[in-house]
């Protein structure tokens, strides 16, 4: 099980943002990541736009929400993007997110608003995630998923 979860917080508390599960899209080499590794930066996809054009949304994320996400044992790619869905006027990030997820194992990725509006996740251990969701909401997952 992989949980995403946002901190309820003042700062950026109005700003709504997706996840989205690109691993499909990786999988059949319609998305690439490029990595980024020797200019010490976090990998990202190479068509920011293919991906959320076709990459299904898991869930909403609004201030103080929390998502479970049931998985299987493997390797998932994930991206975030603003709700508003105007990159260009809110901000959005390319960075690909890959989680390996065990059996029986609980992930916990902390998401956040950086410069701009524009969303990350770090990976949190599973005693300082498991606590910090007992203060969220479940958010809805989308209708038009």
């Amino acid at each position: 099980m992989i949980y995403f979860y946002r901190k309820s917080r003042i700062p950026g508390a109005i700003v709504e943002y997706n996840v989205r599960d690109v691993t499909a899209r990786i999988a059949n080499k319609t998305l690439k990541i490029i990595d980024r590794s020797d200019v010490k930066k976090q990998p990202i996809i190479d068509n920011y736009m293919l991906a959320i054009e076709k990459a299904p949304q898991l869930a909403r994320i609004t201030n103080g929400d929390y998502y479970p996400y049931i998985v299987s044992p493997g390797t998932y790619y994930f991206i975030l993007e603003n709700a508003k869905g105007d990159f260009h006027a809110y901000g959005y990030t390319d960075v690909v997110y890959t989680i390996t997820a065990k059996k029986s194992e609980q992930i916990y990725g902390k998401t956040y608003l950086g410069a701009g509006g524009r969303p990350f996740m770090e990976l949190v251990p599973e005693d300082v995630g498991s606590k910090m969701i007992k203060s969220c909401t479940l958010a809805l997952e989308p209708e038009n998923k």
